[in-house]
């Protein structure tokens, strides 16, 4: 599920790449959160002093469950600060909301937490879209799909075949993207999960 509040103007100035502390923190809070939600029935009051936390930023949740691919569930364009907006979409990615069943209670402990913390979304020709860097969001009309930046190289994907299962994504043809009336935005985000963090990456 993909929230979008038509961010593709704002701008993001200030802005501080995450360092290994407050990844580290969102990691937990988003555990805890679904911790809450799945055992308590309630949701978790995040706390912080840190004000790079409390900065309005979108993010993507992905739940991997022994190594199986979950749901993935996030917004461009937060409506709170980004250690609430963690909270929110992690409930919402454990749960029916991500299209998948909800997370059981003996699944969370084999259950690995990425957030790919995301940029403003910019246009983009096709030929501009950088592998490795750019996740991408293809609109026409209502159809609109997106695939965060790991998702291509993951899958060993050349740019055409990343913009073509985008396009899948958003319910389009393949070659949608080479329409006029279709529009390619690109997005960079920092991704980082539990497992990574683990092995000291």
């Amino acid at each position: 599920m993909i929230d979008l509040k038509g961010s593709t103007g704002r701008a993001m100035s200030n802005i501080q790449p995450l360092n290994r502390e407050q990844k580290i923190v969102l990691l937990q809070v988003a555990r805890q959160a679904i911790f809450n939600s799945i055992h308590r029935g309630r949701e978790l009051q995040p706390e912080t002093d840190d004000s790079r936390l409390e900065e309005k930023q979108g993010v993507f949740i992905t739940l991997t469950t022994r190594g199986t691919d979950r749901g993935c569930v996030g917004t461009f364009d937060g409506d709170g600060p980004l250690i609430n907006t963690v909270v929110d979409l992690s409930i919402r990615a454990a749960s029916e909301e991500s299209g998948f069943p909800r997370l059981a209670v003996q699944d969370l402990p084999h259950t690995d937490i990425e957030l790919s913390v995301v940029s403003p979304l910019k246009g983009a020709y096709p030929e501009q879209v950088e592998l490795g860097v750019h996740g991408l969001f293809i609109v026409r009309g209502r159809s609109r799909g997106v695939l965060l930046p790991q998702v291509a190289t993951q899958m060993e994907w050349d740019r055409e075949q990343f913009l073509r299962q985008t396009c899948v994504k958003a319910g389009l043809p393949e070659d949608a993207y080479q329409d006029d009336d279709c529009f390619v935005y690109v997005f960079t985000a920092e991704v980082f999960s539990e497992s990574q963090i683990r092995a000291g990456e």
